[in-house]
């Protein structure tokens, strides 16, 4: 009966372990999340990019394609959506993103913006 209670005792120290070591991951992650967007280039530079590459093609995380032309502050999507440049500006804040669904703002677009931030020609990692 006592080798029973020390297994179930050295069971529950193991667990506590791993807990410990899986909390101090997480925080690992989140730390490296943090420091990516704080080394991340100024918006400004960004949206120049995006400028520059517009009418090529990009495609979302569902790997639909879509092409787009800026006049102004204004992106034009050829599906015929208008996104604003402020909206790539909010969700510029969250990047880098694993996924649209992780940012966390009110963005018009967000799977496009996600795409089109998301992409190596407009954020070279």
């Amino acid at each position: 009966m006592w080798k029973i209670a020390v297994f179930l005792f050295l069971l529950a120290i193991i667990w506590q372990v791993v807990q410990k070591f899986l909390k101090l991951r997480k925080i690992e992650r989140y730390e490296l999340r943090v420091e990516k967007r704080r080394a991340k280039p100024p918006f400004e530079e960004i949206w120049l990019r995006i400028i520059t590459n517009a009418g090529q093609t990009f495609y979302t995380k569902s790997n639909i394609g879509f092409t787009y032309k800026v006049i102004g502050d204004v992106l034009h999507l050829s599906t015929s959506h208008k996104i604003y440049k402020e909206d790539f500006k909010k969700a510029y804040n969250w990047f880098p993103a694993d996924d649209p669904a992780n940012i966390h703002e009110e963005v018009r677009g967000l799977s496009y913006v996600w795409a089109i931030l998301h992409d190596q020609r407009i954020f070279m990692w």
